[in-house]
């Protein structure tokens, strides 16, 4: 059984294509557009990692709810990459105080993600 890891970005083709990406590598994906949609999925699917957008519209941001899932006991130590179009130090300001995170700039290389993913957490 592969690991589950949950990507949740407000754009569907980004969110597709990173899912793609990592099923490529033999992770299971599991995908959400908003931060409300990704707080639910993230309590039924428990993933190892969490991909996620900062800046999304509608309840919360993906700092929100990555927040919100510190939270809840399943998902209190899972990792979280969040891949963002901000600037490094506004996004970093944004995720400041959220505990095993970390931030990648977009689009990432398919090289460097799988490998920050692979060094979180190990081969699928």
């Amino acid at each position: 059984m592969s690991k589950a890891v949950l990507v949740v970005d407000d754009d569907p083709s980004f969110a597709q294509a990173i899912g793609e990406m990592l099923a490529g590598a033999g992770y299971s994906t599991y995908l959400a557009n908003d931060a409300a949609t990704a707080l639910s999925h993230a309590a039924a699917v428990k993933p190892v990692l969490i991909v996620s957008d900062i800046q999304m519209p509608g309840f919360g941001n993906g700092a929100d709810a990555a927040r919100a899932m510190r939270h809840m006991p399943d998902l209190k130590s899972t990792p979280i990459i969040f891949l963002s179009g901000l600037d490094e130090p506004s996004a970093k300001r944004l995720i400041a105080g959220i505990s095993g995170c970390r931030f990648m700039a977009k689009p990432p290389t398919l090289a460097e993600f799988l490998g920050v993913v692979k060094s979180t957490i190990g081969e699928p």
